[in-house]
């Protein structure tokens, strides 16, 4: 009884000292305000936390709209306007990594977006780097970034195995360097948000119109315009369909609203903003749709499908297909409205903006007769509602855990 109050016994002490210590990894963004990326740093932190110490740091603290695991950490280094000034600003920042990760022992570090992939790679710091690549068409336009990232030392992080065969075809000899790990996807968070009830001008929206959600920023791929040209050919047919976008903040959002005003059925679009819980909305939609021309991989398609909500897409460069069709994901991209096993694929519509009316081709008609499929085939819209909750939960975040592990600790 005695040694039950006494001192830990030298071989207590020494089972103490084993125990293995948790390993220091960061997580570098610019900011956490909004956007595909941000959503998805946040809940990297949250995984990573289960078996890491998380650093998040951010170069513009100035607006925080996600919750992040860990030990956030403001550099206080935004973007600078002119040449010399940003020069002065991405030098500043990546001597601030470097100085990080020497300082707090990091082991791995992730960045995400295009100015923390150049601080990134040009910091030099000595531990295991993953740049990202998270669309097609970033990997085009900055493949010189790619090739110096390779160069110093970093590993390209895919979130779409298409965009990894299209790396190494653009730098043969560096396979060894790219990995593709899917999206983390909380298929159960997103289910138990969907429960949220809707409430005042919103609700009386989704009561009175067959609602198809768009979410996502104003920028130039999402091709916003081509949705309201689709939609303005669907009410010819279903007057009662409805239209939200999710989202703000884009170059385009100004005039893509003016668009919507123009609309012969303007007061049937609504512009939601911004919203944490964007699940609430898309469960209670009969479509969600999508209308990029290019892609990485879009967790805003799997959150549709988690939810059993239908989803029609553009079969652009990259994403959608390798989410909603697993037996074709590499296939020539499709000409005319295709039904796959979790949604509809369609024709990309346009890759410039044109906000006019006027200019709608057949690629616009074959978008407005999926939709049309989907609200008006019941039998169509719950048999994609339960084949894509199936694929949700087969890239859920419990199923993509241990290839982040893996990731960061090997």
């Amino acid at each position: 009884m005695s040694g039950a109050t006494g001192s830990p016994s030298p071989r207590a002490k020494n089972m103490q000292r084993s125990e293995p210590k948790m390993k220091n990894v960061a997580i570098i963004l610019q900011d956490l305000r909004s956007g595909g990326s941000e959503r998805f740093a946040s809940r990297l932190s949250l995984l990573l936390s289960e078996k890491f110490n998380v650093y998040v740091l951010v170069f513009d603290a100035s607006e925080k709209r996600f919750d992040c695991a860990g030990e956030f950490v403001d550099l206080s280094l935004p973007a600078g306007k002119g040449t010399v000034k940003r020069a002065v600003i991405m030098l500043k920042r990546a001597a601030a990594i470097r100085k990080f990760v020497k300082e707090h022992d990091i082991c791995t570090a992730y960045s995400f977006t295009h100015a923390p992939n150049e601080a990134l790679a040009l910091s030099g710091a000595k531990c295991k780097k993953y740049i990202s690549c998270r669309d097609y068409e970033r990997l085009i336009k900055s493949a010189k970034l790619y090739s110096f990232a390779l160069r110093r030392g970093c590993n390209i992080l895919f979130n779409a195995l298409e965009m990894q065969k299209k790396c190494e075809e653009l730098f043969p000899g560096n396979e060894n360097k790219l990995f593709t790990a899917y999206n983390i996807i909380d298929c159960d968070k997103a289910r138990e948000d969907a429960k949220e009830e809707l409430d005042g001008e919103f609700k009386k929206f989704y009561d009175t119109h067959r609602v198809i959600a768009f979410s996502s920023r104003f920028v130039g791929q999402k091709c916003q315009w081509d949705m309201l040209k689709s939609f303005e050919l669907l009410k010819k047919n279903i007057p009662d369909a409805g239209l939200i976008f999710l989202g703000c903040r884009g170059e385009h959002e100004n005039a893509v609203r003016e668009m919507a005003q123009r609309s012969a059925y303007s007061d049937d679009i609504i512009f939601a903003g911004f919203q944490k819980n964007v699940f609430k909305f898309v469960s209670r939609a009969e479509v969600f749709a999508m209308t990029s021309y290019y892609e990485g991989f879009p967790n805003v398609i799997v959150e549709a499908l988690a939810v059993g909500t239908p989803t029609v897409s553009t079969d652009c460069t990259s994403g959608p297909a390798e989410v909603l069709a697993q037996s074709r994901p590499f296939l020539p991209h499709c000409d005319r409205m295709t039904q796959v096993e979790c949604g509809i694929l369609c024709p990309v519509m346009s890759e410039t903006p044109d906000f006019d009316y006027g200019n709608i081709n057949g690629a616009h008609h074959e978008y407005a007769k999926a939709l049309e499929a989907i609200l008006t085939d019941e039998e169509l819209r719950a048999r994609l509602s339960e084949n894509g909750k199936k694929r949700a939960d087969e890239l859920s975040a419990e199923n993509m855990k241990q290839v982040y592990f893996d990731l960061t600790d090997n």
